[in-house]
């Protein structure tokens, strides 16, 4: 879900421009820093709202892990289930991207 710039902006600052999941950096390039997204700590379809207290800046990878995980309302919470689901995720990726690597 979209927020205004001004929130989107506090937002991003706040959190140094990092992805607070997985850390990643979105000043790295333009590209990062255009597809930054924010994270509804409490989903606005559960009574959440677009204040900073319940954002945090996430990259869209995280993002979109966390798309329908309304019951997970705590920051902790959303990055426990992220840290599950990267792990099944990298037996899927890891292969892929060392083949890549390996190509080079």
């Amino acid at each position: 879900m979209n927020v205004n710039t001004d929130t989107w902006e506090e937002v991003f600052r706040r959190d140094n421009g990092f992805c607070r999941y997985c850390g990643v950096d979105l000043l790295q390039t333009y590209s990062t820093f255009s597809s930054a997204t924010v994270d509804h700590l409490i989903a606005r379809s559960v009574g959440g709202n677009d204040e900073p207290t319940n954002l945090v800046l996430a990259c869209p990878g995280c993002n979109q892990m966390l798309a329908r995980a309304e019951q997970h309302r705590t920051f902790e919470d959303r990055k426990a289930l992220l840290t599950k689901r990267w792990k099944e995720h990298d037996n899927w990726y890891r292969p892929i991207l060392n083949d890549l690597r390996n190509k080079a």
